[in-house]
């Protein structure tokens, strides 16, 4: 991308001009110092390039919903507790690339979230416990707070403790997320998540379940689908992963299909918002049956290349 290769340039020119001044004696001090200043503002402009990342990244974070918000919105349209769609436990320990680990830290910390909405305090407790692992293992424990498995294992039998546990852990996850120096690991973390709950949600339905009503929420991720990608593409190593970016440009491509009301037509329309779902009375989201299922069997198949070892 075009930060590495700015920063390739501007490592390969401070590098040269390190060993030209090395092999020369004939450069005065002077010209020593005129190549330090040099070097100096080099280093200040890649960190001001590094300072604008992270804001864009952060301002990206703040339009993608997390796991939790999309769980309930799927929940109130009677989605079903399936646990068999969810990720297995036991492949945790199949991960052994942080990038691999910080997407399944996602897919878990989803997974959690449905645990927790539909009262399941012991696969809960379980997969807080395997965040927490996770995150430890790539350097962001200290969102898994030890206190949050504790505040579940006193209180078995309370729902609300439950749900209070979940908001809070996935509160201070985001948080950390969001303002960390491992920008790369935090956006493959909320990638994880957002592919994970879009497609529990999509696949946790049975005939109670409110068919129109799911496929409108999944027709309505058009725009955190375009910041995810947004998102991913200001990563280091885009590439990695059997070319995830290209499977999430892919399913953006079919959202193409989908018609959305006038009001809805337009980018800025949802710029600098906490747009997740909208409310119905102002227009209709169209989507066919064929569309629906294009984009969730597209969602499926992401989710099979993160969660794949």
């Amino acid at each position: 991308m075009k930060k590495s290769k700015t920063s390739a340039i501007l490592s390969a020119v401070i590098l040269a001009s390190a060993l030209s001044a090395c092999v020369s004696e004939e450069g005065s001090e002077s010209a020593r110092n005129r190549q330090k200043k040099k070097e100096v503002e080099l280093i200040d402009m890649t960190d001001s390039e590094k300072k604008e990342k992270i804001e864009k990244v952060q301002k990206v974070f703040y339009t993608l919903p997390s796991p939790l918000e999309l769980s309930l919105l799927f929940k109130s349209e009677g989605i079903q507790y399936i646990p068999s769609v969810m990720h297995n436990l036991t492949e945790r320990d199949r991960y052994l690339l942080s990038k691999k680990k910080a997407l399944n830290l996602g897919v878990y910390g989803a997974d959690l979230s449905y645990a927790g909405l539909f009262s399941k305090h012991e696969d809960a407790i379980a997969y807080l416990k395997v965040c927490q692992v996770i995150g430890d293992e790539i350097g962001i424990g200290e969102t898994f707070e030890q206190e949050l498995i504790s505040r579940l294992e006193k209180s078995p039998n309370s729902r609300d403790t439950l749900l209070q546990v979940i908001s809070d852990f996935f509160l201070n996850n985001q948080e950390f997320l969001r303002n960390s120096e491992q920008q790369n690991i935090s956006t493959y973390v909320i990638a994880g998540g957002w592919v994970e709950a879009l497609y529990l949600g999509s696949f946790m339905t049975d005939e109670n379940s409110d068919a129109e009503g799911v496929k409108n929420i999944v027709a309505s991720q058009k725009f955190s689908l375009e910041n995810l990608i947004e998102l991913l593409n200001s990563t280091e190593d885009k590439g990695s992963f059997n070319n995830i970016n290209q499977h999430l440009q892919e399913l953006y491509d079919l959202y193409a299909k989908v018609i959305y009301p006038e009001f809805l037509q337009s980018p800025e329309a949802f710029k600098d918002s906490d747009f997740i779902y909208y409310d119905t009375s102002q227009g209709k989201i169209e989507i066919t049956q064929a569309t629906f299922l294009k984009i969730k069997l597209k969602v499926k198949e992401i989710r099979d290349i993160i969660v794949s070892y």
